[in-house]
């Protein structure tokens, strides 16, 4: 449940989200300014078909991978964040769970400057590094090259699936598994 003051009406409205992530707050308070800008301009939208709406946004669309939990045992936990900003919403959603190892399945796009994120990444996770099953993705060897630079230091994988798998082999029962660095990434993990 997600409150949202209106500070012109000084009215709060309860919001339920079936999308998870923090940042997913930012978003509907965005979403919220349209639909007022929307309604002023004429057009009908009834509260509840809002509410409806919020709440079924993964059935409605099919938007899937944004703070996703995929398994419980082990908890493993996928996210299209895949730039500067995005690596900072996933690091603080995982700042939030309690676990004693953060094994982190990583892969990205090869047109991108991953300097950025890398540097953001905790040292202390084990990775695993892969590419998506698209012509983009960098390398798996190359990305472990890269990031050694910044002493994060795992595995290279061929593909998505053996990346999980070695993180679920790896992980133990207070563990966590992310998968992340790319919609592509997330979008493999989620077909197995």
């Amino acid at each position: 449940m997600v409150k949202i003051l209106d500070k012109k009406t000084n009215i709060t409205t309860d919001y339920q989200l079936d999308l998870t992530g923090t940042y997913q707050v930012k978003n509907l308070i965005g979403v919220i300014a349209a639909l007022k800008l929307i309604t002023e301009n004429g057009f009908i939208i009834n509260e509840n078909d809002i509410q409806k709406g919020l709440s079924n946004v993964i059935k409605l669309t099919g938007l899937l991978g944004r703070w996703q939990t995929i398994s419980e045992k082990p908890l493993v936990i996928c996210d299209t964040g895949h730039n500067e900003d995005g690596i900072k919403e996933v690091l603080h959603n995982l700042s939030l769970y309690s676990y004693k190892q953060l094994h982190f399945v990583l892969g990205v796009v090869n047109d991108k400057d991953i300097s950025s994120i890398l540097k953001l990444l905790p040292k202390e996770a084990v990775y695993y590094f892969t590419k998506a099953s698209v012509p983009r993705a960098l390398p798996e060897s190359e990305l472990k090259l890269k990031a050694e630079e910044f002493e994060l230091n795992g595995n290279a994988f061929a593909t998505v699936k053996d990346a999980l798998n070695a993180a679920k082999e790896k992980s133990k029962a207070n563990d966590l598994i992310f998968v992340g660095g790319s919609t592509f990434v997330v979008a493999d993990v989620l077909a197995i």
